[in-house]
């Protein structure tokens, strides 16, 4: 009895979606530290700490606003059309309240992508940043 227990405890932790082990990283350029582990307590302080994370579809990475972030994001793995790998913003500043994207995406190329990554979505959370179209 016990064990038919734990069997069915495995396999339904292992039927679990990969959304339900998606986690979260915070990057602060100001107050963060790459030795530490990622939380919103702990940031990590740089894009090149960012770009040796083990990324897992789902994940999603957060820089904090009105922070300047130096060097060039180097993303080592994708996530899927389902489950994308999000690079986003937190934190008050440029007009929105605590991890509201902005309207529209950052371009790729910002973030020094070079050619499309399936399964990578970038949005911007700079303002001043021209809207598509030239509005």
């Amino acid at each position: 009895m016990r064990l038919r227990l734990v069997l069915l405890l495995v396999a339904l932790l292992l039927a679990l979606p990969a959304s339900a082990q998606a986690r979260d990283f915070f990057v602060d350029s100001r107050e963060g530290s790459d030795l530490g582990p990622g939380t919103r307590e702990k940031p990590w302080r740089s894009l090149a700490r960012v770009s040796r994370a083990l990324l897992q579809p789902g994940d999603r990475v957060l820089f904090r606003r009105n922070r300047i972030f130096r060097g060039t994001l180097r993303p080592g793995s994708s996530g899927t059309a389902e489950l994308p790998i999000v690079y986003s913003a937190y934190g008050r500043g440029g007009g929105g309240g605590d991890a509201q994207p902005a309207r529209h995406p950052l371009p790729e190329r910002s973030l020094g992508l070079g050619a499309r990554r399936r399964g990578v979505v970038a949005r911007s959370w700079n303002r001043r940043e021209p809207r598509p179209g030239g509005a």
